[in-house]
């Protein structure tokens, strides 16, 4: 079951990096000197849990079943995603612990997706559409992710008008990717690709890209306009 689940071996170990790296640089942006060395600890181990959980239901093959409306694997990430959105409009303490200059660097984990993402299209297993060799933009946000953070982001000077475009850009970027992913799925409401459907995130650890990756991306997003939008003098450390 374990070697059936570890779908496309060269790929699926490149993308547990990616997962270990997204992990990696969200508890980096927990700044210690606002939230502590125990809190930043919290907030690892807290993103373990659902890291841990998703990965056992998806090497089990929970994930794999796209004939329910809406598939499981989509109402967890719905599930994950507004539990960040949660976090951002409710937990205003947690997000004056986070780095807008770590925030910021993080996006750079879309490049190594949209390279993976290409690896499954060439496997046939994600439409081409899904890639940047198709439809999907989102590379442009992980390569702009460190010009970004240089530029706009210095010891006691953020450029907020500038960051705020950034990261509305990117978050469409990143509703466009999405909304090709789910369409594209072989589900009841499929609506594109039927020829070559987006089935690689059913297996592991591909299940992890919608309900761990995308939710982070998303709340990274989200918290750094909350950030600029609620704080005009926002600074990193």
């Amino acid at each position: 079951m374990i070697f059936e689940a570890l779908y496309q071996p060269d790929l699926a170990a490149a993308f547990v990096w990616v997962i270990w790296l997204t992990w990696f640089l969200l508890v980096r942006a927990v700044d210690r000197e606002r939230a502590g060395g125990r809190n930043r600890a919290f907030v690892a181990i807290a993103l373990l849990i659902p890291l841990v959980v998703h990965g056992i239901l998806s090497i089990q093959g929970y994930y794999r079943d796209f004939s329910t409306s809406p598939p499981l694997i989509m109402g967890v990430a719905a599930g994950m995603a507004i539990a960040g959105v949660a976090v951002v409009a409710f937990g205003r303490r947690w997000i004056e612990c986070l780095s807008l200059k770590r925030l910021t660097w993080l996006h750079v984990v879309r490049v190594f997706v949209e390279i993976i993402l290409l690896g499954l299209y060439l496997e046939k297993q994600v439409p081409r559409q899904m890639t940047f060799a198709g439809a999907n933009y989102d590379i442009i946000a992980g390569l702009t992710a460190p010009l970004a953070a240089w530029a706009f982001i210095r010891p006691g000077r953020v450029r907020r008008k500038a960051l705020i475009v950034w990261n509305v850009a990117c978050l469409l970027l990143l509703v466009n990717v999405v909304t090709i992913a789910v369409l594209s799925a072989p589900t009841p409401f499929q609506q594109l690709n039927f020829s070559r459907p987006n089935v690689a995130v059913g297996f592991f650890p591909f299940t992890l890209l919608p309900v761990f990756v995308v939710p982070v991306v998303l709340f990274c997003h989200l918290a750094s306009l909350r950030l600029l939008l609620m704080n005009p003098r926002a600074e990193t450390p």
